[in-house]
This record gives structure tokens, sequence and C-alpha cells, in this order.
């Protein structure tokens, strides 16, 4: 073996015992023989000061006291459940809700709370007390307190530190500020923290068949407006017993008869004690048929007695407006009824035409119209119509042909023709009014 693998093997076996010192290290909980403070982080280790000139020190400081989110919070109620969501999240990883930490609150004999999550029943002078145990001493809570103020500062919009700076005197102390404190001030700023608050949750708690109107019958939109109530009202150290009949009757107001009828089913299973239900699971099984019936596309879509309705609706409004006697020009007639404007007719009709034209159609308001007379094979007296000259049918008008009554004879016979067009179908996209216009045209002299 040659000087340069000997020497190879020996830093491989130093670093095999180095690997195995560490790892008997990292089990036993020693190194050296000192034992070893276990933390899933670094910020975990309570008991140790922070060098802040330290990289690590800074690095850790920037962590910590960085805003929660690029939107920031104007201390109001619509955005405190997210608030104190996302706060919590940073209190996570920098320890400050550990046993010992500075948001865990004794609140009694042997009784600690969290600030993050029972702030609704903790007292501000509780909180004071605790805080000022530690905040004026070189430690590292006074560390902690100290970026979690900077933390909750950096994350608030102007309209935010408007609310918190008035209230300057309830987190201060001396020349430094309290962070638990400033969060208590900032939880009463954002949300009415009184007896009151309990009964206002418990009266939208049980009018949320009205909410789910209000919200569209949005179901995501509607279990997070839930979610945020009964946290509100956990957080004060209550229940509510009758949240998941309040969802049942909610449920059944949507405007979706394929999501009413899904409820209504498990509903009745649970009614029968056929499977056991949560309020949790209710919302999942509601919110999951909500949106497979979005992404179907048949959200809220009409049931089968919901299109014969419809179509029934239609019919009876097409039969209403076709008994209605409308003109297109509003104007009014003598007996009530709008008149509609006529078009006027183009010159050729009321020329005869060309000889080598006679028997071509012209077209016209949307219809093609023949020149009507005896030299096209007609029996009119040489007018535009909208029947072939081999189709016409000249008829006598009904109370116009024969001698009136009295009148003593035939010589006072009307010699009127009308032709059949004026009775064909065809004239019913005429889209006239009068005799005159249907007929319109040229009269030979």
């Amino acid at each position: 073996m040659t000087r340069g693998s000997s020497a190879r093997a020996a830093a491989e076996a130093a670093a095999a015992a180095a690997a195995a010192a560490a790892g008997n290290n990292n089990n036993n909980g020693s190194n050296g023989g000192a034992q070893v403070a276990f933390s899933l982080r670094p910020g975990h280790r309570q008991g140790e000061v922070i060098s802040m000139n330290t990289k690590q020190g800074y690095n850790h400081w920037k962590l910590a006291t960085e805003k929660l989110d690029e939107e920031l919070y104007d201390c109001d109620p619509e955005g405190f459940y997210q608030f104190m969501k996302v706060l919590g999240s940073r209190a996570d990883k920098c320890g400050w809700t550990e046993p010992d930490g500075i948001l865990s609150i004794p609140t009694g004999e042997n009784e600690v709370k969290s600030l993050i999550t029972d702030y609704g029943s903790i007292e501000y002078d509780q909180v004071k007390s605790y805080e000022s145990s530690f905040v004026s001493q070189d430690s590292r809570k006074a560390q902690d307190t100290a970026m979690l103020h900077d933390c909750i500062m950096n994350s608030v919009s102007k309209e935010g530190k408007a609310k918190l700076n008035v209230n300057e005197e309830l987190y201060k102390f001396g020349r430094r500020q309290g962070g638990a404190c400033l969060l208590k001030v900032l939880i009463r700023e954002s949300y009415l923290d009184s007896n009151a608050t309990s009964s206002m949750i418990r009266i939208k708690l049980s009018n949320l068949d009205e909410y789910i109107v209000q919200v569209k019958h949005d179901i995501g939109k509607f279990n997070n407006y839930v979610k945020v109530l009964v946290e509100t009202l956990r957080a004060r150290g209550e229940t509510t017993s009758d949240l998941i009949t309040n969802l049942f009757q909610a449920y059944a107001a949507c405007s979706d008869q394929q999501f009413v009828k899904h409820i209504a089913d498990v509903q009745s299973q649970w009614e029968d004690n056929e499977k056991p239900l949560t309020e949790v699971q209710l919302m999942d099984k509601a919110l999951k048929k909500y949106r497979l019936l979005k992404d179907r596309g048949v959200w809220e879509a009409p049931t089968a007695q919901d299109a014969k309705i419809i179509a029934l609706e239609a019919k009876i409004q097409r039969l209403t407006n076709g008994g209605k006697s409308k003109r297109k020009d509003g104007k009014e007639s003598k007996d009530g009824k709008k008149k509609r404007q006529k078009k006027e007719k183009p010159k050729w009709m009321f020329q005869r035409p060309k000889d080598e034209d006679l028997k071509k159609p012209r077209e016209w308001n949307g219809i093609k119209w023949w020149y009507c007379s005896p030299d096209t094979g007609g029996k009119c007296q040489g007018v535009y119509r909208v029947h072939k000259p081999s189709e016409c049918k000249s008829l006598e008008p009904k109370g116009k042909g024969g001698p009136k009554k009295g009148t003593g004879g035939g010589d006072d016979k009307v010699d009127v023709t009308v032709s059949q067009a004026t009775i064909d179908s065809p004239l019913s996209d005429v889209n006239m009014e009068d005799e005159d216009e249907i007929m319109g045209g040229y009269e030979t002299g």
C-alpha cells in the first residue's frame, strides 16, 4: 500500500468515527458528556439568549420580525381570523407558543392558555402581569416579546397602526415594548371583545340560512364564514350545540335542487343513526358536492319540472304578445292601438315593366313580386302581386259583388276584384297592415 493510499484510508476512518460519534450524540442527547437541549428549530431554545450581533442572530431576528403577509392588516373584523392564523404560524416557528413561551399566559393556578387560540378568554391584566415579569430583563423572553412587537407593527397598515398607537401606554414598559400586550390590544381593537360577542355569534349561527343567500349559495364562502364564527366562539371558551342543525337548515335553502336532495339524504341517514356525522364532516360533504356540480357545469341548472314550467311560461308569453296589435313607429290608431309605419314602395312597382321583363319577378320587402296582367297570363289589371300570374284567382269581395239590397238591380254592382294573394298564406310574411299596401303597384290606364 502506498503512502497516499494509507492517508486516504486514515481520513475515511476518521470521518466514519466522527459520524458515528455524532449519531450517538444525537441519539443519546449528549455531546462529550454535556446534555444537548433538544428543539425542532433554532428559535425554540427558550433559555438561550440570542446574540443579535452575529449572523445567526441577525437571520433569526429578520425571520421573526418580517411582515406576515404582503397585504397589511387594518385591524378590522373581516381580516382578523386570517391574521391570527398567520401570526400563529410565525409564533410556532419562533417558539413563542412553547409551554414557557411569551404567548403562553398563566391564567390561574396550574393553568396556562395560549394568546393565539384562547384570546377571548384571557384578560388584559393577565397578559400584562405575565409580560411584566420578564420584559425589562436581559433575557430570551425579553428578546422574543420585542420581536413579536416588531412583527405585528410590520404587518399592520397605517390605519391599523393608528388604532394601536393611541393605546401605546397599554403595551409600553419604560423604553421597551411588550409584544404580548400589543397583541391583546390588537385583538381588542379588531373585534368586539365583550360578553356581547358571544350573543352576536350565536345569533349569526342561528341565521345561517339567511347568510347563504347573501353569498349567492357559494358553499366555499359559506363554510369559511361558519368556521370563523365557531373559532371566535371557541376562543372565548364557549361552544355551540346546535350547529349541525343550523347547517342542515342553511344548505336546504340553496337554489340547486340536486345539492338540496343530496344534503337531505345525508340528513336522513344522520337522523336514523345510520352514519355518525360531525359538523366538519357535513361541511366537507357539502363542499365536495358543490364543487362536483360546478365542475360539471350543472350547478343551479333547471330540473325537468323547471324546464317544463319555463317552456309553458314562454308559450303563454308568446300567445299574449301575439294577440296584441303593435306598430313599429309607436303611433296609435283611432282605436288606441299603435300604428306601424308603412314602408315606401319602390318606383318600379308603379311602372309597367319592359316586354322582355314582363314575366320576371322583382324582389322587395324580402319576397318576390310578379307583374300580374292578362299579358303575363294573370287576371289582375296590371299590378305587382306576390302570386305568380299563372296561379292568379280573382274573387269577388264578399258583400260587394251583387246588387245592394233595395237598389233594384245589378247596375250598381261595383266592379272590384281581389287577388287570391290577399288571402294566401304567403302574405303573412309581407309584414303589412292594409289592402293598399298589400296590393301595391300599378294599374294600367
